[in-house]
């Protein structure tokens, strides 16, 4: 069973990296990230707004349930498992770069670079 204790930086040490994504993917305002609930898991979501982080979610969410998160230029988002959630950004699916597989995921978009980071670590 899945503990529900909220994701930390233990999840994502540097030694269970496998590997990393970065991409160009050019979107326009509004900025939206949406998420769809698959399984029962984990979820960290972030903005950077006015230069300081602002937390707008982390923690255990059950399947069914989807979220929508507007930002201006960076969020940030942490998944427990790669295959538990379905990520849109302004409603396009994100699928084929959320590579399938027992993975946690990291991941930034910032608008302004058009700029789509992901890191794929063990669990």
């Amino acid at each position: 069973m899945l503990n529900q204790l909220p994701l930390n930086n233990r999840d994502f040490l540097p030694e269970k990296k496998d590997r990393d994504f970065t991409g160009i993917i050019k979107l326009f305002a509004p900025y939206t990230l949406s998420l769809d609930i698959l399984s029962d898991t984990k979820v960290n979501i972030s903005k950077l707004e006015n230069g300081e982080v602002k937390q707008l979610m982390n923690q255990f969410v059950s399947e069914g349930n989807q979220y929508e998160f507007v930002f201006e230029n960076t969020i940030n988002f942490e998944f427990w498992n790669a295959e538990h959630i379905q990520m849109k950004l302004n409603a396009i699916p994100m699928d084929n770069f959320l590579s399938k597989g027992d993975f946690a995921i990291r991941g930034s978009y910032e608008a302004e670079k058009s700029q789509l980071y992901l890191g794929f670590y063990d669990r």
